[in-house]
């Protein structure tokens, strides 16, 4: 068969499809889309935690933390341990025996910051 013979009746195919009406290419369906869900509404912030009670006294009596604030003087020296004054006064007493079990911890933390700073 040779190319004008192929030629000739692709032609006549053609023709024939254009004279019948019918479209050569189908319109393409539609394919369904899925719905789109609503959108969800972002949860609502969680309340910060409420202030826990004081912590644990670290000491059982005002003679062990006497104990601990000379023996962390003796540590320290004469002019660090001298700055334990400074740290009552942050916390707002005067003198060490006015610590109560309350504030035991945030006066160890920062005897212990000055230890090792």
């Amino acid at each position: 068969m040779s190319l004008e013979t192929i030629l000739e009746r692709m032609t006549v195919a053609l023709e024939k499809i254009a004279a019948s009406g019918q479209p050569i290419i189908a319109a393409p369906t539609p394919v369904p889309q899925p719905a789109v869900p609503a959108p969800t509404p972002a949860p609502a912030p969680t309340p910060a935690a409420a202030p826990t009670a004081a912590p644990t006294a670290r000491w059982a009596s005002q003679a062990e933390v006497n104990t601990y604030v000379m023996a962390a003087y003796k540590e320290m020296g004469p002019e660090k341990g001298a700055q334990i004054g400074n740290i009552l006064q942050q916390i707002g007493v005067k003198a060490v025996t006015e610590l109560t079990p309350a504030n035991y911890e945030q006066f160890h933390t920062a005897v212990e910051a000055l230890k090792n700073a």
